[in-house]
């Protein structure tokens, strides 16, 4: 039998690297612990470590909220945890309480109400602080100023020169914003406008998009025109669910929506159309999505890391409020990965005196605060690593094939070994190491450079270092007949990449995975 290459966009047959093709992210069934890198390779994900010291008081950190300064660069870091708001001092690492006897976040499962963590916004270098539930205040970093004559909202954003605010007690469907340039958060209610008298009324969030403010509810998304005081229905395909989850990416939003995840971008002029246009990223996710209660979508939190490429979204899947699934979506290859993470309650970042850029997550778990996508270890747990292909049948699934082998090719850091393992049909069929033995050069191809988690254990050093990458070729021989054939390739602890993977079906061999192809 001769095989034909086809380019396809879904991974259920096989690719030829000579053509190109779009690769959707169900090309394995696991990818446990990986990412996609900007070479747009599939990686061994970094570790975690401990981030700032705990305060003792084991009350986990909902909210999460960094700023810095636009006149002396001064930066601020503060935790929301328990009654209190605490603030990060870089130089004794240390939090300390701002204010307390603030009403602390419902953590117990089943709670029937709908309100959010804590939300911010900066204005004229003041952060301002709300939760619908305790005064809207504001911090300029020495003094905590409740305003008790204002609505508590659940959500507040701003624009270059107007703050808002949305969703206090007796009117959820209603944006409340100050005229322009105000001196400060009092004259905030001086305008009102209805955002869509729909009966789905719940606003689920608000953002700013250039110079637009976008309104998020259930199943629509509106802008709001300040001029003429009025809402403005975009061209979206849904609404949102959680306003914590919303990540600027290149020039579009991502958010949650009730099935997944959308990109919300510019289009191209259309007479007649919206200026914005929604389309999903994703549609495969969905035995994981539909987990999600209602009540807790408003609970999940993102984050994007543009070094990276990866947008990591975390969510609820047992009804407790507290994110327990990461995935991880990469902008470049359109590739989804997925995470083991402690419970999240909140990402962010902090960017340190060394002008360092750090991402941090919240446990639910304590009051700890970690640095993410450090180092190769998490605080001395072993990461798991795990790829398993999808089922390749070559077009032609009830045909039996004779598999001769498969290569793997990547690369590895030296000392610790992949396991391998191929099934045909769903039986076993082949099984070996990826070992140092099969690096095919005596060079580094390329090097990683890690921070290290305390004393780092690569050298016992506690300086920034870097980890040699070597090229590999590995073949596994079969001889085996079937239909349908995968592979699985695991390891823990050390780094590796996955370039390419090759079969030998009836005679010819055949690239089914290649990173080049991936766009």
């Amino acid at each position: 039998m001769s095989v034909k290459p086809i380019t396809i966009s879904n991974f259920k047959g096989w690719l030829n690297l000579s053509t190109t093709s779009d690769i959707d992210d169900n090309q394995f069934q696991v990818a446990s612990n990986m990412f996609y890198n900007q070479k747009g390779q599939i990686q061994t994900r970094y570790g975690i470590k401990a981030f700032s010291a705990a305060t003792g008081s084991n009350k986990p950190i909902t909210s999460y909220f960094f700023f810095q300064r636009d006149d002396t660069w001064a930066t601020m870091a503060l935790c929301a945890s328990g009654t209190d708001i605490n603030k990060y001092t870089e130089s004794t690492d240390t939090r300390a309480s701002i204010k307390s006897g603030l009403t602390e976040f419902e953590t117990a499962t089943g709670k029937t109400t709908w309100r959010t963590r804590r939300d911010f916004a900066v204005y004229k270098n003041i952060v301002h602080l709300t939760n619908w539930v305790d005064p809207f205040a504001a911090y300029n970093g020495t003094t905590y100023t409740e305003y008790a004559g204002q609505k508590k909202y659940r959500y507040i954003n701003m624009t270059t020169d107007r703050l808002f605010g949305s969703w206090e007690d007796t009117n959820p469907s209603t944006v409340y914003f100050s005229d322009a340039a105000p001196a400060d958060c009092t004259t905030m209610e001086t305008n009102a406008v209805v955002v869509g008298w729909d009966e789905l009324g719940r606003i689920n969030g608000m953002n700013e998009l250039g110079n637009i403010i976008l309104v998020l509810k259930s199943w629509k998304i509106y802008s709001v025109d300040v001029t003429n005081e009025k809402a403005e229905a975009i061209d979206a395909q849904t609404g949102w669910f959680s306003d914590r989850t919303i990540a600027n990416v290149g020039n579009s939003l991502v958010y949650l929506t009730d099935r997944w995840v959308d990109t919300l971008k510019p289009r191209q002029w259309v007479a007649g159309a919206s200026a914005l246009e929604s389309k999903p990223l994703d549609e495969n996710v969905r035995e994981l999505t539909t987990k999600i209660e209602e009540l807790n979508l408003n609970a999940n939190c993102g984050w994007y890391i543009k070094r990276l490429g990866n947008y990591y979204i975390t969510f609820d899947t047992n009804w407790d409020d507290v994110p327990d699934t990461t995935l991880v979506y990469n902008a470049m290859t359109k590739g989804r990965t997925q995470y083991t993470y402690p419970t999240i309650y909140d990402y962010g970042m902090y960017i340190n005196s060394d002008w360092e850029y750090q991402y941090v997550i919240t446990s639910a778990t304590g009051d700890a605060i970690y640095e993410m996508e450090v180092g190769f270890d998490d605080l001395w747990e072993l990461i798991q690593h795990e790829l398993k292909s999808k089922d390749f049948d070559f077009w032609e699934p009830w045909s039996y094939k004779t598999y001769e082998y498969i290569d793997i090719i990547g690369e590895k850091s030296k000392g610790y070994d992949i396991e391998l393992n191929i099934e045909v049909d769903w039986v076993g069929a082949g099984w070996g190491l990826i070992t140092d033995d099969m690096i095919i050069q005596s060079k580094p191809k390329e090097t990683l450079w890690v921070r290290p988690i305390w004393v780092d254990w690569l050298t016992g050093s506690t300086i920034d270092e870097w980890i040699d990458m070597y090229q590999y070729v590995a073949r596994i021989p079969l001889f085996a007949t079937g239909s349908k054939i995968n592979f699985q390739l695991k390891s823990t602890w050390g780094s590796r990449t996955l370039d390419k993977a090759r079969i030998a079906v009836n005679g010819e061999s055949v690239d089914v995975f290649g990173f080049a192809n991936i766009i």
